[in-house]
């Protein structure tokens, strides 16, 4: 736990590159803790809220606030025993509401942070996607990398406090900072809660083994305990306070988004927190969900039925057969699914591939075209 004025100097470290670099045993923290990397123009739009967030807190008006509200740093483990046996629950599926438009922002849910297993990212290090716009944006969570391990499957960790400071917009490289982020009379940043939840790097898997139970149980877990009431936030953590999550997992780390999404409502069904679910964007993705959901629970399935479901479909079907589709057949409910931009696995890894492809032939040919420039005087 430490105070506003704590974080300023912590950051103000952090800035001036004074904060001792990690011993022995680095490997277990985040790989950078100072903002060399910033300096060196990896992402203007974070040293922008940075500036704007000493800016703020210079300010005479804001000291008194300073030495009396805080920012903690809470890390959450699940107990071995305490782990659900996703196959035999008998929770009924819980509704949960999707939108194109919803964003994760301090909007009075709790905030999903699609985390790094190192917190943070590559916040420090150039990286432009969800937790590093989240932490960029509101600096007081970079405190956290001096003082977080990585997290481990049954581990999540919670950040109370920290203020949003900038705005932007963008995404990835694109992303640019737009200004300061308003701040209403009497806001209360002590009721804000962001959880860090790393999810698997599914790339690394063939696209249907995703669908097996010991990669879907970690999934789960992870999930359920993000999605948990934190018993030590009960004052601003209410049984009716609901999270917005969204396509966790999804981008870089490669994992499948329609299986994502139901293993994210089967964690807040048993967890019991409400679920707001962005799709960023995608409305008729958002409209397929809500349906499937929504006709699950009216056939009063459980979290342990759509378990079992999906593990039937991980062994009996091949990449062509649609995962949502398969699904409703499986139910027998009709629901009618427009085209949607949420690729099946298969589709998914050879999009990625064709990426990695052309970005690789890219630098080639940037390679070719420098050596090919002739040197000033030489």
């Amino acid at each position: 736990e430490f105070t506003k004025i704590q974080c300023c100097a912590l950051l103000s470290m952090m800035f001036f590159e004074a904060v001792p670099f990690w011993g022995g045993d680095s490997d277990r923290m985040p790989p950078f803790d100072d903002f060399s990397h910033l300096h060196a123009g990896c992402c203007p739009a974070f040293l922008e809220s940075i500036f704007l967030y000493f800016q703020r807190m210079s300010k005479p008006a804001e000291q008194a606030r300073l030495q009396n509200e805080k920012v903690t740093i809470h890390r959450r483990v699940l107990p071995t025993a305490e782990t659900p046996t996703w196959g035999e629950l008998t929770t009924p599926l819980a509704p949960a509401h999707f939108s194109p438009s919803l964003r994760i922002q301090p909007d009075g849910a709790v905030e999903a942070d699609f985390a790094n297993r190192y917190i943070g990212g590559g916040v420090l290090q150039g990286g432009c996607v969800q937790e590093e716009i989240m932490f960029g944006m509101s600096p007081e969570c970079l405190v956290s990398l001096l003082v977080c391990e990585y997290m481990l499957p049954n581990e999540v960790i919670t950040l109370r406090g920290p203020e949003l400071v900038g705005l932007c917009e963008g995404y990835g490289r694109k992303v640019r900072c737009t200004g300061e982020a308003p701040v209403a009379p009497g806001t209360d940043w002590s009721r804000r809660l962001i959880v860090a939840m790393d999810a698997l790097e599914c790339y690394q898997y063939p696209a249907q083994h995703q669908y097996t139970p010991s990669l879907m149980d970690r999934e789960l877990t992870k999930a359920y305990l993000a999605f948990a009431h934190d018993p030590t936030c009960a004052a601003i953590d209410p049984p009716d306070r609901p999270l917005t999550t969204g396509h966790w997992g999804c981008g870089a780390f490669g994992g499948h988004k329609p299986l994502k999404a139901l293993l994210q409502v089967m964690a807040a069904s048993q967890a019991r927190r409400a679920l707001q679910y962005s799709t960023f964007g995608e409305e008729p993705f958002a409209q397929a969900l809500q349906a499937v959901v929504d006709a699950l629970i009216e056939q009063h399935w459980t979290v342990g039925r759509l378990y079992a479901a999906i593990v039937k479909y991980g062994r009996s079907c091949d990449d062509e057969v649609p995962f949502l589709p398969w699904i409703c057949k499986e139910a027998a409910v009709t629901v009618v699914l427009r085209p949607n931009r949420a690729v099946e696995p298969q589709q998914q890894q050879q999009q990625q591939q064709q990426q990695q492809q052309q970005q690789q032939q890219q630098q080639q040919q940037q390679r070719h075209e420098e050596a090919d420039i002739p040197v000033e005087g030489g």
